[in-house]
């Protein structure tokens, strides 16, 4: 998938995917980056849900780079960075066409329950704290994740029905 050029089938946003996320929730997201537009501006990149890309290229824009699944396990663990010291749990991780690996510190709630912003931070920059992760990890070989199942936990029952 990466290096192709694909788009969104709801909104019909198109670009080459220039990254695939993965995430501590199961859901996994590919970043679409468009080209420059007719003024030679360079549009935000978009991310979306894979079920929702449909690839449109047979041949990548580049070289794929191969990636060592390794840092999935990364997924749930307490982290800080060793550059910044922000710290929290590694709730995303990130594998980029240009063959970078980055994961997102989602700090805890801070005074009163504020809810701050994660980082993005390169993989090799992170230093996991403890053994356990946070959390169960999505299995992204297999199972119900791998099946397109997004998510882990157990649907929840809306209007007296249970969806997932």
């Amino acid at each position: 998938m990466l290096g192709l050029q694909a788009k969104d089938l709801v909104t019909k946003f198109e670009g080459v995917v220039s990254s695939v996320n993965f995430g501590i929730d199961g859901i996994i997201q590919a970043s679409l980056t468009p080209e420059k537009d007719s003024t030679g501006k360079l549009p935000e990149s978009e991310g979306f849900d894979v079920s929702r890309i449909e690839t449109t290229g047979k041949k990548p824009v580049m070289k794929q780079p191969t990636f060592d699944a390794e840092s999935l396990g990364l997924l749930g663990m307490e982290a800080r960075d060793r550059i910044t010291e922000f710290h929290g749990v590694i709730v995303m991780v990130g594998f980029d066409l240009y063959g970078c690996v980055q994961a997102v510190i989602m700090p805890r709630a801070g005074e009163a329950g504020k809810m701050e912003k994660g980082m993005w931070f390169d993989v090799n920059r992170i230093q996991p704290q403890g053994i356990d992760p946070v959390m169960e990890r999505p299995n992204f070989v297999e199972g119900s994740v791998a099946k397109g199942d997004h998510g882990p936990a157990k649907k929840p029952d809306v209007c007296g029905r249970t969806y997932g």
